[in-house]
C-alpha cells in the first residue's frame, strides 16, 4: 500500500501514519521507541510504501550490515505466526522500518538531516481494521533554515 504523508494507512490489527516532512531540531532526539521512527526526508530511496515481509526482504541493520529480514525476525524471537502480520515500510525497494523488530541505516537521521518524516505504528489487536489504499508522493520540498519552526 502507498504511504501517504500526512494520511493513516490501516492494516488487519495496526495503523501507520507517517508525518508531513518537517524541519529538524538538531537538539531533538531522534529516538522514537519501539512503534516510532524519525526518516530523513531527503535522504529516502523511494516512495513510501508498506506491506508485510517477503522472501528475500533485506534490511541493512546499523553497526552490522546488511542481513536477511528473515534472520532478524528470527534472531528478535519473532513467532513465525506473526510475522505475516508485521507491516514493513518500505522506500522505493528499500526496507526502511519494521516497528517493533529493526530500524534500518537507510534514511537514517544525521548530522547533515534538514527535513524529517515522523512514522507511528498504534497496534490495534481487539480490533481487524479494514485497510485504506491511499495514493500519491511526498509534497515538494519545503525551504527550511534553523530559525522556521523554532521562532
Amino acid at each position: 500500500l502507498p504511504v501517504v504523508p500526512g494520511e493513516v494507512v490501516r492494516g488487519p490489527a495496526w495503523s501507520l501514519e507517517v508525518s508531513v516532512p518537517r524541519c529538524w531540531n538538531p537538539d531533538e532526539s531522534p529516538e522514537r521507541g519501539a512503534d516510532g521512527a524519525l526518516l530523513d526526508a531527503d535522504a529516502l530511496p523511494g516512495p513510501l510504501s508498506v506491506r508485510a515481509p517477503r522472501r528475500g526482504d533485506r534490511v541493512h541493520v546499523p553497526k552490522v550490515g546488511t542481513r536477511k529480514l528473515h534472520d532478524v525476525l528470527i534472531d528478535r524471537k519473532v513467532p513465525r505466526e506473526d510475522r505475516a502480520a508485521l507491516p514493513v515500510l518500505m522506500a522505493g525497494e528499500i526496507a526502511v522500518w519494521v516497528p517493533g523488530v529493526v530500524r534500518s541505516s537507510a534514511a537514517r537521521v544525521v548530522d547533515g538531516t534538514r527535513r524529517v518524516l515522523e512514522a507511528r505504528l498504534v497496534r490495534d489487536d481487539k480490533v481487524a481494521l479494514p485497510l485504506v489504499k491511499p495514493c500519491g508522493s511526498l509534497p515538494p520540498r519545503v525551504a527550511c533554515t534553523k530559525r522556521d519552526p523554532f521562532e
